[in-house]
């Protein structure tokens, strides 16, 4: 598995709380059809938990433009973020290793 932060299937790459079969990042529930879906999503967006940023890849609460991935506070250059991201990791959720 790349990334697991509860529970992590050998078919998922990154999983918050509950990961399905199908889908591909979930941090709460995966709607059908979606990819990444956490509570709302955004038709269009790719990765979406609570609210998407019109144009954003994947966004969690606050999408910085031009962030990839964003939870809580996105750090530029950074790929995946959290809580806190650690210069040159790719996956991080609470504290990342580089």
């Amino acid at each position: 598995s790349a990334v697991d932060d509860v529970a992590h299937t050998a078919t998922s790459a990154v999983d918050d709380v509950a990961q399905t079969a199908t889908s591909a990042v979930d941090d709460v529930a995966q709607t059908t059809g979606s990819t990444l879906d956490g509570v709302t999503r955004t038709v269009g967006s790719t990765l979406d938990d609570t609210t998407d940023t019109v144009g954003s890849t994947l966004d969690d609460t606050t999408d910085t433009v031009g962030s990839t991935l964003d939870d809580v506070t996105q750090t530029v250059g950074s790929t995946l973020d959290d809580v806190t991201q650690t210069v040159g990791s790719t996956l991080d959720d609470v504290t990342s290793t580089a």
